[in-house]
């Protein structure tokens, strides 16, 4: 369903979440452009999981395009940003507060 602002305000809050519980999305419109939607909860958490879950496969895509099958041990990561497994024991060591 798409509203203007005027019928959106017509409808009343009330109104709109009537429709978005019975699954029925609201677009709401200003000068026929979209400027808001009314959705029921159900539809925004699996909108929600969606968007995490592309992401996810984003990052194993970008992941597999550039792996070089180049691996590191925990020491040599540290190593290469100067640091050792003690400096973790004691961030103090580091200029860090504890």
């Amino acid at each position: 369903m798409v509203l203007s602002v005027t019928d959106a305000t017509g409808k009343g809050v009330a109104g709109l979440v009537k429709e978005a519980e019975a699954g029925r999305d609201v677009v709401v419109e200003r000068r026929n452009k979209p400027v808001a939607a009314v959705v029921g909860v159900d539809r925004l958490n699996r909108i929600e999981q969606l968007e995490e879950d592309l992401l996810d496969a984003l990052v194993v895509l970008t992941r597999a395009a550039d792996d070089t099958g180049e691996r590191f041990t925990f020491d040599e990561v540290l190593e290469r940003f100067g640091m050792t497994r003690e400096d973790l024991d004691d961030p103090q060591d580091q200029g860090q507060a504890a």
